[in-house]
C-alpha cells in the first residue's frame, strides 16, 4: 500500500509520500541547502517521471529564498509534467519565495498553492471531443474576452479539436502549454489586463499539419529577440520579458509572428501530426 518512504541520509530529500500511484509529495530536509541540492532534486524528478509519476507536490515550507537555478529547474520540471498530462504543485510557499518567483512572473505558469486532483484526469476532454471535429482544410475559430478567466475555455477549445485531429497525448500537452502562454502574453503584455479586449483563436488541419493562430489588437512585441533565453540569467538581471516566448518555442514545431498597424497581431503555432507508417 502506498505510504511515506524515508530516503537515505545522504539524500537531500527528507521524505517521499505517495498520495496514489501517480502523485507524490516531497520535502527537503531542514538541514539541506535547497540551492545546493538542485541537481539531486532534478534527478529525483527524473526518477519519479520514469516510474510513472505525473503529479509531484513539492512542500516549500523550508525553502525561503529559491535561487534562479532552483526556479529554472522547477519551470523545466513543470513543463515536463504537463507534457505527461500532470503537473508540479508548490505548496506551503513563503512570501519571501514568492518575491523571488515574481521577478520574472513564473507565478502565472507554476501551480502554487493550488489543489491537485485526487482522481485521474485522463479523459478530461472526452465529453466535448465528439462535438468538436476539425475537418481537413476547414478552419474553426473562437473569440473570447482577453481575460485570465477565458484561458480554460481557450485551451479546452484547442485541445479538444487537436485531440480529434490526431495529435498524440504528449504533443497535445505541449500545444496546450504553448496556447496558454501565447494568450497569457496577450492579456498581460499586449493588453496590460485592460478590460473589453478580444482574443481570437483559429485552428486549421491541413496536409498533416495543425496550426493554431492567436490574434489580438494589443501592443506588438519583439518576436526576434535574442535566442537562447536563459532563465537563471533573467532572474539575476531582473528581466521580465521573454519567458513566455521561450516556453512557446520549446512546445511547438514552428512559430511565426506578424504585426500590422491596422490588422493587428497574429501568432501562428505549428504542430505536425504523426502519421502511422
Amino acid at each position: 500500500m502506498p505510504g511515506k518512504s524515508k530516503t537515505a541520509e545522504s539524500d537531500p530529500i527528507a521524505f517521499k509520500e505517495y498520495i496514489n500511484t501517480q502523485t507524490v509529495r516531497i520535502r527537503l530536509s531542514d538541514e539541506t541547502d535547497p540551492n545546493s541540492a538542485v541537481k539531486d532534486l532534478d534527478k529525483l524528478f527524473d526518477n519519479l517521471f520514469r516510474d510513472g509519476v505525473r503529479r509531484i507536490v513539492l512542500d516549500m515550507g523550508n525553502i525561503p529564498y529559491p535561487s534562479g537555478t532552483f526556479i529554472a529547474m522547477l519551470i523545466g520540471r513543470t513543463a515536463e509534467a504537463r507534457r505527461r498530462n500532470g503537473d508540479v504543485y508548490l505548496s506551503n510557499i513563503q512570501e519571501s519565495a514568492k518575491n523571488n518567483f515574481s521577478i520574472f512572473t513564473p507565478l502565472t505558469y507554476l501551480s502554487i498553492d493550488k489543489p491537485f486532483p485526487e482522481e485521474s484526469v485522463e479523459d478530461v476532454f472526452q465529453d466535448i471531443a465528439e462535438s468538436n471535429q476539425l475537418e481537413e482544410g476547414i478552419p474553426r475559430s473562437l473569440q473570447v474576452a482577453a481575460s485570465v478567466y477565458s484561458l480554460n475555455r481557450i485551451t479546452n477549445f484547442v485541445t479538444s479539436l487537436a485531440q480529434n485531429a490526431g495529435l498524440e497525448d504528449l504533443e497535445l500537452s505541449k500545444l496546450k502549454i504553448a496556447v496558454y502562454e501565447a494568450c497569457m502574453n496577450v492579456i498581460e503584455h499586449g493588453y496590460r489586463f485592460e478590460p473589453g479586449k478580444i482574443i481570437g483563436v483559429e485552428m486549421l488541419k491541413e496536409k498533416g499539419v495543425l496550426t493554431v493562430t492567436v490574434t489580438d489588437r494589443g501592443s506588438p512585441f519583439d518576436f526576434y529577440q535574442k535566442q537562447g533565453y536563459d532563465v537563471e540569467e533573467a532572474f539575476h538581471e531582473k528581466r521580465t520579458g521573454g519567458f513566455g516566448l521561450y516556453i512557446i518555442k520549446r512546445s511547438v514545431d514552428d512559430v511565426k509572428y506578424e504585426s500590422h498597424a491596422k490588422a493587428g497581431n497574429r501568432l501562428t503555432l505549428v504542430k505536425k501530426i504523426a502519421t502511422e507508417s
